[in-house]
């Protein structure tokens, strides 16, 4: 009997409750590090002494790891179990972020923050294809843009009063606080009942004409990458601007 079915949520749905709380903030807490750039690169440049250039590169290896991540758990999502995705995940944030704490040498930081985005990647992936996954994800990503605002609001008022390791620390503490409840994430795709919700919903709708081209969705994907790299760079250095 697995541990899915000794708590008896071996048949969860993805509209859960549960299982969207936990896939909201596994969202949340896979994004923090991108909303919290400005301070953490401040603290890299004040506390360890990197200079702009290096902060830069340090920015980007993390981003760099999340893109990593989030492609490796969307090539292993249908073959490996979401929850043990997650804890993969979980595990390279964790021994990223330890081994932050361990040097301070940039060439080892950059290397470490690649490990710890790429774990934030997969974790991060693994939360979003379940909102995805529920009836109705227009909602469920409304709520998430909703919690990502009072987040990113208490993560930049809190973060600069925290050293550096202070905030790795933080990281993976609330990494390791989720492990308990990975066992609310569906360890597969969307069951036969949620397929039939979605079917259901989807008839009630009026009916959306095909895609012109089947490049139309491969532009979406390129609009967002190249918005995501301009607001990265200006996320990055928007504080340093500030330091004389």
């Amino acid at each position: 009997m697995s541990v899915y079915q000794d708590r008896g949520v071996s048949s969860l749905s993805f509209d859960d409750w549960r299982v969207m709380s936990m896939a909201i903030y596994m969202a949340l807490l896979g994004y923090s590090v991108l909303v919290g750039i400005p301070v953490i690169s401040t603290a890299w440049v004040e506390q360890f002494g990197f200079t702009d250039i290096q902060v830069g590169r340090l920015a980007g290896a993390d981003l760099g790891g999340l893109t990593l991540g989030s492609i490796f758990a969307s090539l292993f999502i249908q073959r490996i179990s979401r929850p043990i995705l997650a804890l993969i995940g979980i595990m390279l944030a964790v021994v990223g972020n330890l081994l932050c704490l361990c040097t301070v040498e940039y060439e080892m930081v950059l290397i470490t923050r690649i490990i710890a985005g790429t774990g934030s990647g997969v974790y991060t992936a693994i939360a979003i294809a379940t909102l995805g996954a529920t009836t109705k994800p227009a909602k469920s990503f409304n709520i998430l843009l909703f919690a990502f605002a009072f987040t990113q609001a208490a993560e930049l008022q809190m973060l600069p009063q925290m050293a550096m390791e202070q905030i790795y620390l933080l990281f993976i503490g609330l990494y390791l606080l989720s492990i308990p409840c990975l066992v609310f994430i569906p360890p597969s795709g969307a069951s036969n009942s949620d397929l039939n919700k979605s079917t259901a919903v989807r008839e009630t709708r009026p009916s959306i004409p095909e895609p012109v081209s089947n490049i139309t969705p491969w532009l979406v994907l390129a609009a967002i990458f190249f918005s995501y790299i301009c607001i990265g760079a200006y996320w990055t250095y928007i504080e340093l601007a500030n330091i004389d």
